[in-house]
């Protein structure tokens, strides 16, 4: 909930930009992401007609059929983008006027009006005439999908369609601690029978593929592994399919699993 009582201002996200400025590193790059995706911003707009005032001197009343337009800036590369300043003495480097009108928006209301398909912007841009850190379109899409990963605990059951290009294979820096911890958790679940890992790619993404060989409740082991596996990911995402499965079957093809419950017997 936004508080309209309360200056918009970003601290956190003004001091990461402003590092980034010095240290172009991976790892500032991720703390802005990370930033942007939790900020409020002043986005400047067109109210048509002019809302009425309100008991409540921190709200308006808007008339029927109003319209609210955003501004959008072009950019050297062509690029048509929505405007998001961190606070107020941003938004007036844009423009300095006291009769601006002003709406307050989220990350999640700048991916709507990027993605949305009858909008013509690019992306949009924190700070054009500061910090200027542009999030193209492509980029929206991708934290949009890693946000909704993140609400679900990094863990997503995959689902692939027909004919969805996917590639397969052992990942090339092997997570050996995330598949001892699972194996460890697997050996007190005696509906597990056997555990199976890929590296998957699809779409350009990459992910571990846990494929589950079991019987009972899919969510509840899955989310299990979920768990378990949370602390190991190191920026990755993890997706589980069932064995028993067309797609399951087909990926455990010539590999052995990581795991697979011990049977005993009297010969």
């Amino acid at each position: 909930m936004i508080d309209v009582n309360k200056p918009v201002t970003n601290p956190e996200l003004v001091r990461a930009i402003s590092e980034m400025g010095e240290n172009n590193s991976k790892e500032k790059q991720n703390q802005i992401i990370n930033e942007v995706m939790k900020a409020h911003f002043i986005s400047p707009v067109i109210i048509s007609p002019t809302p009425e005032s309100s008991i409540n001197i921190n709200e308006a009343v808007l008339k029927k059929n109003t319209t609210i337009s955003f501004s959008i800036i072009e950019n050297t590369a062509n690029q048509k983008l929505f405007l998001a300043f961190t606070d107020w003495d941003e938004l007036r480097k844009w423009h300095n006027s006291e009769n601006q009108q002003t709406l307050i928006l989220t990350f999640d209301d700048l991916v709507a009006m990027v993605l949305d398909e009858k909008g013509n912007s690019d992306g949009f841009v924190v700070n054009p005439f500061g910090g200027n850190v542009i999030f193209s379109k492509s980029m929206i899409k991708a934290l949009k999908e890693e946000k909704e990963r993140q609400a679900k605990g990094g863990v997503v059951e995959q689902v692939v369609k027909k004919d969805t290009a996917v590639q397969l294979g052992q990942p090339r820096i092997y997570p050996k601690e995330m598949v001892k911890a699972i194996s460890d958790h697997l050996k007190n679940q005696k509906n597990v029978k056997a555990a199976y890992l890929q590296l998957m790619v699809k779409e350009g993404e990459q992910s571990y593929l846990v494929i589950i060989d079991f019987t009972g409740d899919k969510r509840e082991v899955f989310d299990r592994v979920a768990k378990v596996a949370m602390s190991y990911l190191n920026g990755m995402f993890i997706d589980m399919v069932p064995f028993d499965s067309e797609f399951g079957r087909n990926a455990t093809k010539n590999i052995e699993p990581f795991y697979k419950r011990k049977t005993f017997g009297l010969f």
